[in-house]
Parts: C-alpha cells; sequence; structure tokens
C-alpha cells in the first residue's frame, strides 16, 4: 500500500532517486510506529515482542545469504551516490538500456530489445558503469589503418566524408580523426562520431564499418594488413616460383618414368 502510494502521488512531485529513499524510510517508519502501538496501546509485552523479533531476525539472518546481504549494502550506495538514476540510459556489462527502477536488490533496466533486466546491485557496483544520461550526445569511434606511402591527410578526408553519409551521426558535435597509434608498418586512425541514439550503436558502428570498407575499394587504399605482410619472409612471387618449380619437378619426374 505505502510502495502505490509513492508511485502515484509523491514520485510525480520529487525525482525518483529521493522517492525511492523515501519509499524505504518510510517502511521502516511504519514498522517502528507498530511496535511502539504494539507495546503502548495494545500493552504487549516488550519482552515477549523483543523476543519474537529476536527470533525473526535471526531466522532471516540464517536464510539470507551474503550476496543477499552485498546486494542490499550495494543498493544503499547505489541510492545515495546516485551514479545513475532513473530514465537514464546505462551499459552495464553487455546490458545497454533505461534504468525502469532501482531497489536494495536489483536495479531493473529496460534494453534496447525491449526486454526487463534485473541485474544485481553487487555486480553493478563491480562492473564499469557508462551513463549516456537522458539527452546528451554519445561519441563512438571506428578504427582502421592505413600504409605510412599513403597521404594521412587524404586519408582523413575520406574518412570525414563516410561519417556524413551514415544515418544516425549527428552533425553537432561534428565528427573528427586522430591518429591512435603508430604501428611499424601502419598508422592507425580512429574516426570518432556521435549519436543522439544510443539504442542505435550497434548497427551504426556497424554502417560505419561497411561504408569505411567501401572507401577502401574505391579509394585504392590497402586492406591487407602491411605488417603482417612485411613479416612474412618471402614475398608472394616468390611463393609463387617456389610452387611452379614443384609442379615442375613433378611433371619431369612423371614423364621420366613413362
Amino acid at each position: 500500500m505505502l510502495d502505490r502510494l509513492w508511485s502515484r502521488r509523491i514520485r510525480e512531485k520529487i525525482p525518483s532517486q529521493i522517492a525511492n529513499i523515501l519509499s524505504i524510510l518510510s517502511t521502516i517508519s511504519a514498522v517502528t510506529v507498530f511496535l511502539v502501538l504494539s507495546t503502548t496501546i495494545w500493552r504487549v509485552e516488550s519482552s515477549w515482542l523483543l523476543g519474537i523479533l529476536g527470533l525473526s531476525a535471526g531466522t532471516i539472518i540464517g536464510f539470507a545469504s551474503s550476496d543477499t546481504i552485498g546486494n542490499a549494502i550495494a543498493g544503499f550506495i547505489i541510492l545515495f551516490s546516485r551514479p545513475f538514476v532513473i530514465e537514464d540510459r546505462i551499459r552495464i556489462g553487455e546490458y545497454i538500456g533505461d534504468v525502469e527502477k532501482i531497489t536494495l536488490i536489483f536495479t531493473t533496466l529496460i534494453t534496447t530489445n525491449l526486454e526487463e533486466v534485473n541485474i544485481p546491485n553487487r555486480q553493478i557496483l563491480n562492473s564499469e558503469i557508462v551513463n549516456y544520461g537522458t539527452t546528451g550526445p554519445v561519441r563512438i569511434s571506428v578504427s582502421c589503418a592505413v600504409d605510412y606511402a599513403r597521404d594521412i591527410e587524404e586519408f582523413k578526408k575520406h574518412l570525414l566524408d563516410v561519417s556524413t553519409t551514415v544515418a544516425g551521426v549527428a552533425r553537432v558535435p561534428k565528427s573528427f580523426v586522430r591518429v591512435t597509434d603508430l604501428g611499424k608498418y601502419a598508422a592507425e586512425l580512429s574516426l570518432f562520431v556521435f549519436t543522439f541514439n544510443p539504442s542505435g550503436i550497434p548497427q551504426l558502428k556497424a554502417d560505419l564499418k561497411e561504408r569505411i570498407w567501401k572507401m577502401y575499394k574505391d579509394k585504392g587504399f590497402s586492406l591487407t594488413t602491411p605488417s603482417l605482410i612485411k613479416s612474412v619472409p618471402v614475398s608472394i612471387s616468390e611463393v609463387n616460383h617456389i610452387q611452379e618449380d614443384k609442379v615442375k619437378k613433378l611433371t619431369d619426374e612423371r614423364q621420366i618414368e613413362e
């Protein structure tokens, strides 16, 4: 009943995170008031009441696992530290979704596939939490390599052109390209783009990679890994020459046998 009261009236006027805390405190207060009334108005003997409470508490603690107690403690930490609030879009491990509910034991997410997932609070505190907020843009990146023999500025321009052709990429903030690593035979560049649709990040990354692959082919850039090719002790032509020698040798041996 108290939970319904909080859900219908109080939650509409104050932030959901605070409402959760007040709901828990109100439940504890209601139990305390009941105990006081039991000992004063209804004249229940305090020793008898304390005995029942002690037995109940011992039973609960005995049956409660360490995970349950850990989840409850983690729930209080989440409620007071507020790494995220209700309606925020967050990523915890493999799950991306909107925060639907935060309780002492678990947090409920509605994923981008409209699935309801209950994640134990202890697991949340032991995981990396990425908070996308509710309205701000989300930055993602796609990395690729280019041979040092090619013009890096030209390659950057082609990557930026790719970002303008993919649906879901925000125009503001603007996309940009940075050199993120210098390998032995090639430079690694990353294309950074922004989106206001976090639920579409997996598809957006797939579309970007597909367009970059087509750009490689259309603009004549090599898709092979330069470091892999140059680490091979013999060249491709040498391998072909060896194969031709083997075929010729086998042919000569057959002709001699005939």
